[in-house]
């Protein structure tokens, strides 16, 4: 029977070690898919101190160029930001905005079918689940609507 409590005993402390692994995999994975990285470096380099927690990429203006959206965490608070594509390499960030705390995510959506495309942000905190929509009109990212993203930001 001692046998077994210390087989147990072991494979509990391997699992717990996976725990803290679980979410620099999934940050990574979050990131990886950006084929801009030029965005990712200049958000980098001008947001120090963030660490990103979801990026995504898409022509968001109009002008046939990729912008990058990124959900970031700065000194504990859940973020959301443009990089704006301006020209070849010539990049701007936009204003900054609320996110949710957890379970981000940025998806794309052409509402009006036509230019800007919008943007969804939604998340939660603490089980309160929220949204808002998006559109980047210059250098500004105007909140559109939303339904429960005072609750679910940080």
């Amino acid at each position: 029977m001692k046998k077994f409590k210390g087989i147990y005993f072991f494979i509990f402390i391997i699992c717990l070690s996976f725990l803290g692994c679980g979410d620099k995999e999934e940050v990574t994975e979050k990131v990886a898919n950006i084929k801009e990285k030029e965005l990712l470096e200049f958000f980098n380099k001008n947001v120090e101190g963030s660490k990103i927690i979801v990026a995504k990429e898409d022509d968001i203006n109009g002008d046939e160029l990729k912008d990058l959206v990124v959900i970031y965490n700065k000194d504990n608070e859940s973020q959301m930001v443009v990089v704006i594509n301006k020209s070849n390499r010539e990049y701007k960030l936009s204003d900054v905005h609320k996110a949710p705390k957890e379970n981000q995510d940025i998806q794309f959506k052409n509402i009006d079918d036509k230019d800007p495309m919008e943007f969804i942000v939604s998340g939660s905190k603490n089980g309160a689940v929220g949204y808002a929509i998006f559109r980047l009109e210059g250098d500004k990212v105007i909140d559109l609507f939303g339904d429960g993203m005072e609750d679910c930001c940080s």
